[in-house]
């Protein structure tokens, strides 16, 4: 996940502080989850799943 989009992390401290931080600002939360909304649908989305699935059958017919 790109910086931009959020917080990763498995250490509980790290995710309190970011929730915190966010928390108090409000706009900068709006704006990293309007990033990591665009992340998840790039990586994650129809476009991108029917694009795979494209190649994949291309691949297996040749």
């Amino acid at each position: 996940m790109p910086p931009e989009a959020g917080v990763l992390s498995t250490r509980v401290a790290t995710l309190a502080d970011a929730a915190r931080t966010l928390a108090a600002d409000p706009p900068r939360a709006r704006q990293m989850g309007k990033e990591a909304r665009a992340h998840a649908a790039e990586r994650y989305g129809l476009t991108r799943f029917l694009r795979d699935w494209r190649r994949t059958l291309q691949e297996v017919t040749r």
